[in-house]
């Protein structure tokens, strides 16, 4: 296997990884009911990581084996309880963060994707965009905005 492949590997796999982190962050959050003002944002981006991570999962489940899935869970669980001291704002603040970190490895994934599988990765590149886009808005007060990037993003054909 040549450097890139491995590398395209490893990168989705940390894919898949973030999705399956994202979708039990928000589902713990949901149980807990944490942010309760803010629950329909919640399950909104809860829709965003599992309809990404549902997506991912025919390149890159099977690469993810079931003790790595649960140890990606137990890390969820952990993150969300930090989580609960926060703030709304402090929390759109760390979610901004944390995508803005992962855009940079998403687009080299597409970089170094085959190309039957460019369109779903870029799929995932524009999940991220509506992630942060929706995190500005909500810092910005403007909820219908922040709505709008992910129900636009879910609504799109590019995955």
């Amino acid at each position: 296997m040549s450097a890139r492949q491995t590398e395209y590997g490893e990168l989705l796999e940390w894919a898949y990884s973030g999705e399956l982190f994202g979708a039990a962050v928000f589902t713990y959050l949901l149980g807990t009911d944490t942010f309760p003002e803010h629950r329909g944002d919640l399950e909104l981006l809860l829709d965003l990581e599992v309809h990404t991570r549902d997506r991912l999962a025919p390149l890159a489940g099977e690469r993810v084996p079931d003790a790595e899935r649960q140890a990606t869970r137990t890390r969820a669980a952990e993150f969300a309880l930090d989580l609960r001291t926060l703030d709304w704002p402090r929390f759109m603040t760390e979610t901004q963060s944390l995508a803005q970190d992962a855009l940079p490895l998403l687009e080299r994934l597409v970089e170094l994707a085959p190309p039957e599988t460019k369109p779903l990765l870029t799929g995932v590149v524009a999940h991220e965009r509506a992630l942060i886009s929706f995190a500005r808005c909500a810092l910005a007060g403007d909820d219908i905005g922040a709505r709008r990037a992910v129900t636009d993003h879910l609504a799109s054909p590019v995955i």
